[in-house]
């Protein structure tokens, strides 16, 4: 039995970001766009090649599923950090900036927020940790194309605003709002030679 290998690649090499850019890294569905994600998150060792990223701490990483931890709600839109890093007054404009206003009143409440919101909340959470954070990088995989177009204009228009001069690469298939991005790239797929088991 003969089996298939791909490899992936973009459509530009090598390919240089600078800060504060929007880019659009676009493919179609399986076309092992999360693979690529894992790669700039230093998770998936295999492959070849060089990337090379600023400190990890410069970067944030936003997975298709949001993940959000048990605790304090305060807890989990500041994660990774200590929640003590930062005030209730910054924790509290950070949801305002997303659209979960009504959420300031549970800050200090415990719950599996996990099972509390819904994807779309979740989503919006993640984006305030963000707004909080202010990294130089936000990296998201496909994590938009799951929202309504309202969400999401919202969403693009925090670059304009809490998160202006936050490069962005994003990892999908929509391009969202047009003139959003500075920049496209295309994902592609090449089928390598049949090798033998």
């Amino acid at each position: 039995m003969l089996t298939t290998r791909a490899r992936l690649r973009l459509d530009v090499d090598p390919v240089e970001l600078a800060p504060g850019e929007r880019v659009l890294i676009a493919g179609p569905h399986g076309s092992g766009k999360t693979h690529l994600f894992h790669a700039l998150a230093g998770l998936w060792p295999w492959g070849e090649g060089c990337i090379r990223r600023p400190d990890h701490g410069a970067m944030m990483f936003m997975p298709t599923r949001a993940y959000i931890a048990p605790g304090t709600l305060r807890a989990a839109v500041c994660y990774p950090r200590p929640a003590c890093d930062f005030s209730d007054v910054q924790v509290t404009q950070a949801l305002a900036a997303v659209g979960l206003t009504p959420l300031a009143q549970d800050l200090h409440r415990a719950a599996r927020w996990d099972r509390v919101l819904n994807d779309r909340e979740k989503q919006r959470l993640v984006i305030a940790r963000a707004v909080l954070h202010r990294p130089l990088w936000l990296v998201i995989d496909d994590a938009l194309d799951q929202i309504d177009a309202a969400s999401r204009r919202q969403i693009e228009a925090l670059f304009d605003g809490p998160l202006q001069g936050v490069g962005l690469i994003y990892i999908g298939e929509d391009g969202g709002s047009p003139g959003f991005f500075t920049r496209q790239l295309h994902l592609r797929a090449e089928r390598l030679v049949p090798s033998p088991p």
